[in-house]
């Protein structure tokens, strides 16, 4: 189930950002323009943290936890707002792989790092979010889903940012390539459920 499986309780703890937001008017799409610009910093620390010093790397979990709590409000808050419409929807999906390629490219910074893995979590990165929003439903199934791979990307490079060991930098990816594609299996297969009905 992964990390989604946590997020209505999420949610209910960012109902008060929710009512200031609604209260302050603050449009939904500046949250989803929020959410690309913590990723656009993350990666930003990444670079700074192998090309000058390594405590920019403790920046990168406050700046993708921002990045999932913004993700998570642009919705809430155009439900609540009663402003939700498909080009809202086109920006938030669109968004989200932006700041996707965006903090997956940041491990391409990371000294004798193996290109060709990173590469390919990028492209199952892309792929298991598109199949995510193909069925009736966003599908989040699967244990490498946004907030897994961001918190597996945070664990990464803080350990990074104190060890950095080949072995420890294929774990990683190893682990995170296996781990999209399970999602894509589930993913796959859930649709397949969808069309049987």
């Amino acid at each position: 189930m992964g990390l989604y499986s946590i997020k209505p309780r999420f949610q209910n703890l960012i109902k008060t950002l929710v009512q200031i937001s609604i209260r302050r008017n603050i449009h939904p799409d500046l949250y989803t323009y929020g959410a690309v610009l913590a990723s656009v910093l993350a990666v930003l620390s990444i670079w700074l943290g192998y090309n000058s010093s390594s405590v920019y790397l403790l920046l990168i979990f406050p700046l993708l936890f921002i990045r999932i709590l913004f993700n998570a409000l642009d919705g809430l808050v155009a439900r609540a707002q009663n402003v939700a419409d498909p080009l809202g929807r086109v920006k938030n999906e669109f968004g989200d792989r932006v700041s996707d390629v965006i903090v997956i490219s940041g491990l391409f910074f990371v000294p004798d790092i193996n290109v060709h893995l990173v590469a390919a979590i990028l492209a199952l990165t892309l792929l298991s979010s598109y199949l995510g929003i193909l069925g009736a439903k966003r599908i989040y199934a699967g244990i490498m889903a946004k907030a897994d791979r961001m918190l597996l990307l945070v664990a990464f490079f803080t350990i990074n940012a104190f060890v950095s060991n080949p072995i420890i930098n294929y774990g990683f990816l190893a682990l995170i390539i296996l781990g999209l594609l399970q999602t894509i299996f589930i993913r796959l297969r859930i649709l397949a459920e969808e069309n049987d009905q």
